[in-house]
């Protein structure tokens, strides 16, 4: 894969001495010779601005400065933050996984559970468990996945804005940002907050991703919502809407998140929650959950997602359950 890179020379060496930017066939003068698949811009020269609009392929253009991004130009990202080798080499994988050109075995070193179009991998088995993605195209942004940590479960419906690659491409630096940030310590303020800033830096100007997650304490029956952007998590009994958690902080990578609280409760056997994307018909999928009595025994038969008649967009859900007790 060849990356043309208009960059300086100290970062230039900084690139080739990585372990991981170094297996990219890089070419720094633009005269390799066959057509780049990927464009990266240190800087906002006026010079690149024409060569960004030219190129045929997706250009990353780093710095650029507050109020001075470029015209809207298809296939241009442009990033406030300067360019340096550990942000590139995120994106890079993030930019290969959502192209099929690789397939993380584990995230964080954990068993790993997504559903994301082409990123799909195994699902889960926990019986009690229901993740179901659909895209508006052949990929999309949302993803939905299941991370066992000892025994605590998080799960984790997250919606990049847009749709199909550009929205892949964002769902996959979330994934990456999750590992890194979340996993490693379980579902807190903090790791929230170190994820929004990883995100603020890693997305491009306009972009962002919407979160809900729920981080599930088996031993002790009880769980951590987050919900950033998404629609209301519900949590349903037999018939019935228990309790509703909506959006408590903007969708992650916007803004700084001076502090964001966490809804804290008990995992009581019997009760669903229920999360799902604004692609979702969520009456419908409720009432079908109704209707196999999901609520009346905290599991039940896979459901197919439940997509609004009148809105074009990705659509997923995740329906998590608590047995009932033989």
């Amino acid at each position: 894969m060849t990356i043309l890179a208009r960059v300086g020379e100290a970062l230039r060496e900084r690139i080739l001495a990585d372990d991981w930017l170094a297996l990219f066939d890089w070419d720094f003068t633009g005269s390799g010779g066959g057509e780049p698949e990927l464009m990266v811009l240190e800087s906002p020269l006026p010079e690149d601005a024409v060569l960004a609009a030219a190129a045929a392929c997706p250009v990353w253009r780093f710095g650029c400065p507050a109020g001075e991004a470029w015209p809207a130009v298809a296939g241009v990202s442009c990033l406030a933050v300067a360019l340096d080798p550990d942000l590139l080499g995120d994106r890079l994988l993030a930019w290969c996984w959502s192209q099929g050109r690789l397939a993380p075995a584990c995230l964080g070193m954990r068993a790993l559970s997504l559903l994301n179009g082409s990123m799909s991998l195994l699902r889960p088995q926990h019986p009690a468990l229901q993740m179901a993605v659909l895209p508006a195209l052949d990929r999309g942004g949302d993803v939905a996945l299941c991370v066992d940590r000892g025994e605590r479960t998080l799960v984790v419906l997250a919606d990049a804005i847009g749709h199909g690659d550009d929205a892949a491409f964002d769902a996959a630096l979330f994934v990456v940002g999750l590992s890194v940030r979340v996993l490693p310590c379980g579902l807190s303020r903090k790791t929230v907050a170190d994820l929004n800033r990883y995100l603020k830096r890693q997305l491009a100007w306009g972009r962002f991703v919407a979160a809900a997650m729920i981080e599930i304490d088996w031993s002790a029956h009880s769980l951590v919502l987050v919900n950033a952007g998404m629609p209301d998590i519900l949590c349903i009994g037999p018939d019935v809407i228990l309790d509703r958690v909506s959006s408590m902080a903007p969708p992650l990578g916007l803004a700084a998140i001076s502090s964001l609280p966490l809804v804290r409760g008990v995992h009581s056997p019997g009760e669903v929650w229920v999360l799902s994307s604004d692609g979702v018909d969520v009456a419908e999928l409720l009432r079908k959950l109704w209707a196999c009595h999901w609520s009346r025994c905290g599991c039940g038969p896979d459901l197919a997602v439940q997509r609004l008649s009148d809105v074009v967009d990705d659509a997923s859900h995740i329906i998590l359950g608590n047995p009932l007790a033989p």
